[in-house]
């Protein structure tokens, strides 16, 4: 058996009236209540228009064959090689065959109705309209109907033939039907204009000109309706990504520009036999029928096209939505909507109960709950039953002077309060009864039936039409509380509220328009002073370095060179306390750092900020552990000044009580949504497990609850008496890169800064390695997308350190240098696992300290993780075990040295030089000897280090993600 799969694209949703109307209407019909998409589908997007020759029509070839009899199970007996057609399946008196092209063909041969309808459903609908296409769809349909060459007035000949006839737009089908009188002459007529309209309809500009006022006035039809409207708004914010949001008359804009090229290569792209359904319902001959079809149908060549693949699947909600529209009318609505499956599903049929018993106009719970207590005028539900994923939607109308607000409250809790009052057996025997009836009547009329068939087939198949029936048959009261207990949640729910104005305020923006003029007259300011060429090599830095003596024991490290712009970059680092002074004083020196532009004895802080710009200058201050930088960037007119309010700055602050408040405020906000993220909580309980410091220590690391206590008690006599005890400039670095005088600038220091000294006296605290027992461990971090794994192992190291060059040239290799290392290599480009891995290393810059460590990390889904720890274990084993190449190496040293010399044509980074080498000895000089350390280094040598350090079995893994979905990965990938 054949079943052809139709692939769709994008969505959107037509005739608003229609909707509103379904919404609203509590005295429906048998027949509108047949399906949930009954009535609508009927009047979806119809419409009636005409269509120019994209191409002539291409004809198969007719060379002789061999007559294959038809199949034995053939019905209609027009199978075989005679008509060139293949019988498929029979259901209920309605016949599938193909045709060798492609073509989908179901007959339903009923001589009991006088009456034929011809039925043309092409599988293609708003849903597959691309970027800048909304409308293309609709737009076609309106085209079809200007004609072909052989059929240039198609609505004059319906008319004279007394034909009834319409074509219609919808999310995932475009359908045209003439239903007439059974005489061969139409049937005929109706195949072969069918037929010579797929492939040769004009599809012209002059065409598409004059149809663009009349989809105009269409959409503005539509714009009338705020049921509608309200509908249209909701459903494009319930869908983020799937083009079930848009609405299939499209945007005005797309409809105004659209290009005539894309819309025939639209119409070429789709409009072909094998993405079509041919349905022929009524009195006709089934083998004359055949016949005819063959010679038109089935003269179209099969197209050697490839359709596009439709993968864009809409994600679940997260949280609840609202939409508010505000237009001119006189009554309120509201309205919402839930995700719920796709059509022909054994659960969104039986949705589609649910909106029976929660609709019907005397019975319905809406109707009891709401109408009858006068709390809206009416009400109403329906179920989408599309191709894809839609909505089930409920609506109600606000009396007169009432309570929007209460309506919609009503509204949802009738909806989600199912949970709390089940659907009873009593409501569903009344609701099922009511739709076989509806169902049983409605496919007595052959008519009628055919053209349902399009939304079966827009569906999917064709016999979901029957299949609903079996379906509504076996569905039970457990069935359908079970599917509104998994749907109607507060986080799936996009809820809306349309609300009558007078005058709407509107915002109206403008489009950019033409600024040639503006520019062609553009001549520019002042340029931009050059600065002079500096090579950024370690023995140029050197060379270029000047140093001179403080007060106070303190030092300045200078460059200096004209800069881009007059740039002059003046940093200060202050140091502080010791073990003992600073313990218990957790978070005191950042937080203290953090208020100092915040207020001073002369300046509020947006007087402080007013300054800074007025100068032309920024600061920079930050703190931790047992240092304070700050860092000034200025220019060469603004220098002294610029100077002396930094100097303010550090010296004066006020530690604002109220502004320290806010800073608590956005702290502890942070602290908020770090919890449960598994970055934070890997992060923390690393840091914990590395950290040999108690809680009193400066250096201890704290959890979020810690964090969170420390925030709280924070004050500002803390930091005042903190300032006022610990800091001063003793001691201090200053680094500076611009055209300076490095002797003036000591001076001008001096003078601001040489009286200033700390009542307790700094002491470095030592920081040595410590060594920790390797562990796993998985941190469950529940409902995140993603999640994180790091391993980690302490190591005794110093950058001074005879393995410290070939440690970290190995660990570049492994998990360094960008986006190429062992670990990015396997971990990303090879398996695709992860979008961020790689390794590092750090290593102590203080003489005599030796705590340094390795790292592997990578994020992961947590299906993945897993895998992403056992692929960075293996390619660890891999280097341990078969080493690095020579051309890793040399790549490796390139990468690095070209790496550091990049980095150093920033005057901020050879700032960063001047301090290590002021405060750790670490200077240019250092640099050089480094780079040769690291030309000089052999490939024994790199790994056999690297098999020192890098010990496997000794680091600690944690890994943080939802366990729950790692869990269901790992078991939907070992049943797979």
């Amino acid at each position: 058996m054949r079943r052809i799969v139709w692939r769709l694209h994008h969505f959107q949703f037509k005739q608003i009236n229609l909707e509103e109307r379904v919404m609203r209407n509590n005295e429906r019909t048998s027949i509108a209540i047949l399906l949930p998409i009954l009535t609508a589908a009927l009047l979806a997007a119809s419409c009636t228009t005409m269509a120019p020759v994209a191409e002539e029509p291409t004809v198969a070839d007719d060379s002789p064959v061999v007559e294959i009899p038809p199949a034995a199970n053939d019905p209609l007996a027009i199978s075989g090689s005679k008509w060139g057609f293949e019988y498929v399946t029979s259901v209920e008196g309605i016949h599938e065959y193909s045709l060798p092209n492609g073509l989908q063909v179901l007959l339903f041969p009923d001589s009991a109705q006088k009456r034929v309808t011809v039925n043309v459903t092409y599988h293609v609908g708003s849903m597959h309209e691309n970027y800048g296409e909304t409308g293309m769809a609709h737009l076609l349909e309106h085209l079809l109907f200007k004609g072909t060459p052989d059929y240039p007035d198609i609505p004059g000949d319906f008319s004279e033939r007394g034909m009834g006839f319409n074509g219609t737009t919808w999310l995932d089908r475009t359908n045209y039907f003439e239903s007439f009188e059974p005489t061969d002459d139409n049937l005929e007529y109706a195949l072969r204009m069918e037929a010579d309209r797929m492939v040769n309809s004009h599809i012209a500009y002059e065409d598409l000109q004059s149809e663009f006022s009349v989809v105009r006035n269409e959409m503005e039809r539509g714009e009338n309706s705020p049921g509608g409207m309200l509908s249209q708004r909701i459903r494009a914010a319930a869908f983020e990504w799937h083009n079930y949001g848009n609405t299939t008359i499209g945007a005005r804009s797309d409809v105004e520009g659209v290009d005539i090229g894309r819309l025939q290569a639209f119409y070429r792209m789709y409009y072909q036999p094998d993405t079509a359904t041919l349905i022929v319902a009524g009195d006709f001959d089934p083998k004359e029928t055949a016949a005819i079809i063959a010679d038109s149908f089935g003269a179209i060549s099969a197209p050697e096209r490839e359709l596009p693949r439709v993968y864009t699947v809409e994600p679940a909600q997260d949280g609840e939505r609202l939409v508010t529209l505000r237009r001119v009318g006189e009554q309120s609505l509201v309205a919402a909507a839930y995700h719920i499956p796709a059509g022909a599903t054994a659960e969104n049929t039986a949705l589609g109960v649910v909106a029976r018993i929660l609709s019907d106009s005397s019975r319905g719970r809406l109707y009891r709950k709401m109408v009858e207590p006068g709390i809206a005028a009416g009400a109403g539900a329906r179920a989408d039953s599309f191709a894809y994923p839609g909505l089930f939607q409920l609506s109600a109308t606000v009396p007169v002077d009432g309570d929007t607000q209460l309506v919609l409250d009503t509204l949802v809790e009738v909806a989600e309060g199912i949970v709390e009052e089940p659907i009873t057996e009593e409501e569903l025997e009344w609701a099922k009864l009511a739709l076989v009836s509806g169902y049983d009547n409605a496919i007595k009329s052959v008519g009628f039936l055919a053209n349902r068939l399009s939304e079966s087939i827009a569906s999917g198949d064709w016999r979901y039409l029957f299949l609903y029936k079996d379906q509504l048959d076996a569905v039970t009261v457990d069935d359908l509380n079970a599917a509104a207990a998994r749907h109607f949640k507060r986080s799936n729910r996009t809820a809306g509220k349309f609300i009558p104005t007078e005058s709407p305020d509107r915002s109206t923006v403008a489009s950019r328009g033409d600024q040639s003029t503006e520019l062609a007259a553009l001549a520019g300011r002042q340029s931009v002073s050059a600065g002079e060429e500096f090579l950024p090599t370690p023995e140029n830095i050197a060379a270029r370095t000047v140093t001179q003596d403080l007060a106070n024991g303190g030092t300045l490290w200078a460059i200096e060179k004209k800069s881009r712009g007059d740039q002059i970059i003046v940093s200060v680092n202050l140091f502080y306390g010791s073990e003992e002074s600073l313990a218990g004083k957790h978070g005191v020196s950042g937080y203290a750092a953090g208020q100092l532009q915040r207020g001073t004895s002369r300046y509020t802080r947006d007087e402080l900020a007013t300054e800074w710009n007025r100068l032309k200058s920024s600061l920079g201050v930050g703190g931790g552990g047992q240092s304070i930088s700050a860092s000034l960037t200025t220019d060469e007119e603004n220098f002294d000044e610029a100077l002396s309010l930094m100097a303010h700055v550090l010296r004066e602050p006020v530690f604002d009580a109220d502004q320290l408040e806010e800073v608590k405020r956005s702290a502890l906000a942070s602290i908020a949504g770090a919890r449960g993220q598994p970055q934070s909580e890997v992060s923390i309980a690393l840091s914990k497990t590395l950290s040999p410091y108690g809680p009193d220590h400066f250096r201890y690391a704290m959890d979020l609850d810690e964090q969170e206590e420390m925030i709280r008690n924070m004050n500002r006599d803390a930091l005042a008496e903190f300032w006022s005890s610990h800091v001063g400039f003793k001691g201090a670095i200053a680094t500076a890169v611009g055209n300076v005088d490095s002797a003036a600038l000591a001076a001008r220091l001096n003078e601001l800064f040489g009286d200033w000294e700390a009542h307790v006296a700094y002491v470095p605290a030592p920081n040595s390695y410590h060594a920790v027992e390797s562990r796993q461990e998985w941190l469950d971090t529940p409902d995140k997308a993603n999640g994180v794994m790091v391993a980690a192992l302490p190591i005794p190291l110093n950058v001074r350190d005879e393995d410290y060059a070939a440690l970290a040239i190995a660990t570049r290799i492994f998990g360094g240098g960008g986006m190429s290392n062992r670990l990015i290599d396997r971990l990303r480009q090879k398996e695709g696992w992860s979008y961020g891995a790689g390794g590092g290393m750090n290593a102590s810059n203080r003489e005599g300290d030796d705590s340094g460590a390795l790292f592997i990390q990578a994020i992961a889904a947590p299906e993945n993780l897993s895998k992403v720890r056992a692929g960075a274990l293996e390619e660890l084993h891999r280097a341990l075990d078969d080493g690095f190449t020579a051309e890793e190496l040399m790549d490796a040293v390139d990468g690095t040295i070209s790496g550091n010399l990049s980095s150093w044509s920033s005057d901020g980074s050879l700032a960063n030089i001047l301090r290590g080498g002021a405060e750790h000895g670490l200077d240019a000089e250092w640099y050089g000897a480094m780079h040769e350390r690291y030309r000089a280094l052999t490939l024994e040598e790199v790994n056999d280090t690297f098999r020192k350090y890098y010990k496997a079995d000794d680091f600690v893994i944690l890994i943080g993600g939802d366990k729950a979905k790692a869990e269901a990965g790992g078991a939907a990938a070992a049943a797979g």
